[in-house]
Formats: structure tokens, C-alpha cells, sequence
């Protein structure tokens, strides 16, 4: 394994409304812990990218009815973070990741990381391939619309989420590393107390990043049709 193979990119994508100002923070601590990485902060305009996505995408926007809620914008998320490290490789990371340590020395394939010890779920919440074109998130976008499309109103994580990640990746075991839950999931979200994020536990040496999960704080629910704002 080497870092020195990847495109030295940080991929993130916010929209909606303003990115808190600690997530901004966490970008620039990502930089500051990785010389020579630079952090991309992606918007809604990224989707033009991604024209053979634009069913799905098109979908979550009906089904959000233009409340701009949380719920569509990170399942917005979930749809873009596979694309953009197609397209360009590098790493994707979900605003509310707070890096503590500098990067490990990364797989040369497709990566993510499991959510926590007991069901076995990969999440995707930080991933990454060194470079563009890998054919494990080539493959996944590809069956991504069937997944989605056989039940769209099911809850996020089934349908773009980690348990499509998940389901996905047990059929190409070969090609997806995953990472111990405590390299950036430390803490599961539900050790956090609603209104409350990661901070204040103990991290073990091995974290990289602190998943925040700020579904936590906000109040969110797992369907595009109970957005909040």
C-alpha cells in the first residue's frame, strides 16, 4: 500500500443550507494533517457530472417536493460520493468528519469502513480508490438505479446507503477493503445523545477520523418524505 499512488484529493459535498462552521474547519484540518492533499468542497451543481444518474436524482428531487430537507441532500450525498471517486479517485468523506490523525497508508483498490463490530455493515461515510475509473464503484453505480428503483421510498441506507453498500460489496468481496470500524467510526451514533455529536468519548489510537453523525444533532429521519429543514 501507498499513498503516494493516489490522486490527492478530498473529496466533500454539502448543499442546502450554509455548511456549519465546524464542518469548514474540518476541511481545513484535513489539509493540515495531510501536506499536499487538497480538500474539494462539492455542490448541487456537481450533479451535471453525472447525466446517467439523473433518474435517481430527478426521483429524490419529486419526493423532497422542494423542501430542500436534510434527508434528500444526503441521500443526494450517498449518490455523489460513489461518482465523484469514479470519476476522479481520491477520497470522499462526509462533512462531519473531524480528521484527528494524519492518513494511514491506503489500500490500492476500492475502500470504506464497517459501522460498527456487531452487524457487519459497511458504511460510506469515508471512502476512496487511488485512482479514477476503479471497477468496484464503476460497478456499484451501475447497479445502483435497480437497487434504488426496486423500492424508492424505502430508508436511505437501503437504497443509496450503507445497506446497498454492503449488500454490494459482499458479492465483490475481492474488490472493496474495509477498514475497522474504529479507523473512522470511533463512535456509534447510538452512543450519541440526541442534540449531541462524538465529541467528549475516547478515540483509540487507530482513528484516523471522528464520525460525527449529525443526523444525531439534527433530528433527522431516514426517508426523503420526512424531510426537515
Amino acid at each position: 500500500m501507498s499513498n503516494s499512488s493516489y490522486v490527492k484529493k478530498i473529496h466533500r459535498f454539502w448543499a442546502g443550507r450554509d455548511m456549519p462552521d465546524e464542518y469548514r474547519r474540518y476541511g481545513t484540518q484535513w489539509e493540515k494533517y495531510n501536506p499536499g492533499w487538497t480538500v474539494i468542497d462539492w455542490d448541487i451543481t456537481a450533479l451535471e457530472f453525472f447525466p446517467a444518474l439523473r433518474p435517481i436524482l430527478e426521483s429524490l428531487a419529486e419526493r423532497d417536493a422542494g423542501r430542500n430537507g436534510i434527508e434528500y441532500f444526503v441521500q443526494v450525498a450517498d449518490v455523489f460520493g460513489y461518482a465523484i471517486l469514479e470519476k476522479f479517485g481520491g477520497i470522499y468523506v462526509n462533512c462531519d468528519i473531524q480528521p484527528v490523525r494524519p492518513l494511514p497508508e491506503l489500500p490500492l483498490r476500492a475502500w470504506a469502513s464497517y459501522e460498527n463490530h456487531e452487524d457487519g455493515r459497511i458504511v460510506n461515510a469515508a471512502i476512496g480508490s487511488p485512482q479514477h475509473g476503479d471497477v468496484f464503484w464503476w460497478s456499484l453505480l451501475r447497479a445502483m438505479p435497480e437497487r434504488y428503483f426496486a423500492n424508492p421510498t424505502a430508508e436511505m441506507v437501503e437504497t443509496t446507503g450503507p445497506a446497498f453498500l454492503t449488500d454490494f460489496a459482499a458479492t465483490r468481496p475481492d474488490q472493496l477493503h474495509v477498514f475497522p470500524t474504529e479507523t473512522f467510526n470511533p463512535v456509534h451514533w447510538k452512543q450519541i445523545a440526541p442534540g449531541s455529536n462524538a465529541d467528549g468519548f475516547d478515540y483509540p489510537a487507530e482513528t484516523i477520523g471522528v464520525h460525527h453523525w449529525g443526523h444525531k444533532r439534527d433530528g433527522r429521519s431516514n426517508t426523503v418524505e420526512t424531510a426537515t429543514q
